[in-house]
């Protein structure tokens, strides 16, 4: 008997399971379904609210693509050889560029950051650049992804056809960088490194040059005498050509002298010529919009729902009476 009754009891609970799996999904398109009609009705209800939004976007665009400045972003890849990436974009943030910059040229000038180099795919190439707003992301998967040894330099001017401001932003940024005691000290290090593995590589290389040069079977040696006075003659050393590891060596040679850049900073690639205005009318368009929305929805909401409001308002005050 008892087992009899266990199925019965599954299929029960596979038909409670079911039937309520059921009335969720019934309740969800339901819900989903009142909330577009409340939305729709509201947008009805506080349709002008959206057209002042929409002559509020338009206003706003065109008073700041006539009257505001221009500002244009251009970015410098540099490679690190002495210091890490990190020091180096620290160094960046903290160059006070006010004081180096002619006068003349700081008026041009709206910022200059420096940021990260990202290697999405980890081939060694960097694929984008970190947004520096003030403080960098802590999200580990970005920061796995910043090369060790790239970094960025982005600056914003205000003038897109003045090439001698950012000639001149590269000078005297690559001057403070290279001023710097620790970045000296590091590099001095680095280059006696590089110097005693070139001095090393050298020398094994003579050595194997050595030896290839060497007889491999000695005449002196092929005949011996043992104890017994008997001649006894000595077999053939086994011949071993040296060039593959010969040509090796020199590969690595070229591989740190090629690394060996005598300079702490080597640029990978310029300051682009810039050629669209970040503030450009399509780009205010789109920032007046999300921010007018925002506020004339918010605004909307509060005038729909002042009947309401003023209900509470006043239920609070009596609870406070």
């Amino acid at each position: 008997m008892e087992d009899q009754k266990q199925p019965i009891e599954s299929e029960e609970r596979e038909i409670d399971l079911i039937d309520l799996m059921g009335r969720f999904f019934s309740w969800l398109g339901k819900a989903c379904k009142s909330a577009l009609l409340n939305i729709s009705y509201f947008l009805i209800r506080n349709f002008y609210f959206y057209i002042a939004a929409i002559v509020l976007v338009v206003l706003l665009t065109i008073l700041q693509s006539r009257f505001a400045d221009k500002y244009y972003y251009c970015e410098m890849v540099v490679q690190s050889k002495a210091i890490n990436a990190t020091e180096a974009v620290n160094l960046v943030n903290n160059w006070n560029y006010k004081i180096q910059l002619p006068d003349t040229l700081i008026g041009g000038i709206k910022s200059i950051n420096g940021t990260f180099v990202l290697d999405y795919n980890r081939d060694g190439f960097g694929d984008d650049f970190e947004v520096y707003d003030g403080k960098f992301s802590r999200d580990t998967v970005m920061v796995n992804n910043r090369l060790s040894d790239e970094f960025c330099v982005q600056a914003q001017i205000f003038n897109a056809d003045n090439r001698i401001t950012l000639d001149e932003i590269k000078k005297e940024l690559f001057e403070y960088l290279e001023s710097d005691s620790w970045v000296i000290n590091c590099n001095k290090i680095r280059q006696e490194e590089n110097r005693a593995m070139i001095a090393r590589i050298d020398k094994e290389i003579a050595v194997l040059d050595s030896l290839k040069e060497t007889e491999y079977f000695n005449a002196s040696e092929r005949y011996k005498m043992d104890k017994n006075g008997a001649l006894m003659m000595v077999s053939e050393k086994d011949k071993h050509l040296y060039h593959n590891d010969i040509i090796k060596l020199l590969a690595q040679k070229q591989e740190v002298e090629r690394n060996f850049y005598p300079e702490p900073f080597k640029i990978k690639q310029d300051f682009s010529t810039p050629m669209e205005s970040v503030n450009n009318m399509f780009n205010n368009f789109k920032q007046n919009c999300i921010i007018v929305l925002i506020i004339v929805t918010l605004a909307a909401l509060l005038f729909d729902q002042r009947k309401s409001i003023r209900r509470l308002i006043q239920k609070s005050k009596r609870k406070d009476d």
